[in-house]
């Protein structure tokens, strides 16, 4: 039919030759991938004699938000969300935007549910905080 396939979902990991490095909350962060979201990095903080690293998602207006304790986790939740555009907006106190709902609630709807449940305890710890 002629019909044209466009890709949806986006799992991709920068090499290392690819990846840039930024300053980071105190120390550097790598960036590992970057999406409509922002980039994501994995941050590196000095805490005493150790180096201390997460991954985080660095938004579009430069506020980082944490999404995982180490890379093998972020993969998994890569994995999880099958790569679909914008879906670690989930770990921002925003939330996910209506275009990453609308997909998760398609593809994923149980993992949506997952994600609206640490959503829900993001803004209870920001309400806390206050």
């Amino acid at each position: 039919m002629g019909a044209e396939e466009k890709p949806l979902g986006h799992m991709r990991i920068m090499r290392l030759g690819e990846a840039s490095v930024m300053p980071f909350l105190g120390g550097i962060a790598v960036v590992i991938d970057e999406s409509p979201a922002g980039m994501v990095c994995i941050g590196f903080k000095k805490k005493g004699d150790a180096t201390e690293s997460a991954v985080y998602l660095r938004d579009n207006a430069g506020r980082y938000h944490f999404i995982s304790t180490t890379f093998t986790n972020y993969f998994r939740l890569l994995l999880a969300h099958i790569g679909l555009p914008r879906w670690q907006l989930a770990f921002t106190p925003h939330g996910l935007d209506p275009l990453a709902r609308q997909w998760l609630a398609f593809f994923l709807p149980d993992r949506l549910k997952m994600d609206e449940e640490v959503m829900v305890r993001g803004e209870e710890e920001e309400r806390r905080k206050k």
